[in-house]
């Protein structure tokens, strides 16, 4: 909106001045990551990634402890949640996982723990 303000000293002098003020609202991912939340964790057959403020995601890739990429999956979606299997994550054993989600050209670190009953 516009804001006006009209100031008058002791001998009666006067200025006026205004400002236009605008709200622009946009969504940073940097500063909602901790927004985007995988349960549950520990895993044991399906991770559900929550995105509640429905940001776009466009990619999710699995990494095992040693760094190697154990499935990538390209998504389209701004879904406030997905849910993938873990064998769609390419993860076959019990351990410790690095999940990259990818919103727009960045990118959002996230841990899970993967339990195995057959482990």
């Amino acid at each position: 909106g516009t804001y006006s303000v009209l100031i008058t000293d002791d001998v009666g002098c006067s200025i006026t001045d205004s400002i236009q003020i605008g709200i622009q609202s946009t969504l940073n991912p940097i500063y909602l990551k901790g927004d985007i939340v995988l349960f549950p964790n520990p895993v044991v057959d399906e991770c559900t990634i929550m995105n509640p403020f429905s940001l776009p995601l466009s990619r999710v890739d699995c990494f095992d402890q040693n760094g190697q990429i154990k499935a990538s999956q390209k998504i389209i979606t701004n879904f406030p949640s997905i849910k993938f299997q873990k064998s769609e994550l390419g993860i076959q054993h019990s351990g410790i996982y690095l999940i990259r989600l990818w919103i727009g050209d960045t990118p959002i670190y996230k841990k899970i723990m993967v339990l195995h009953s057959n482990d």
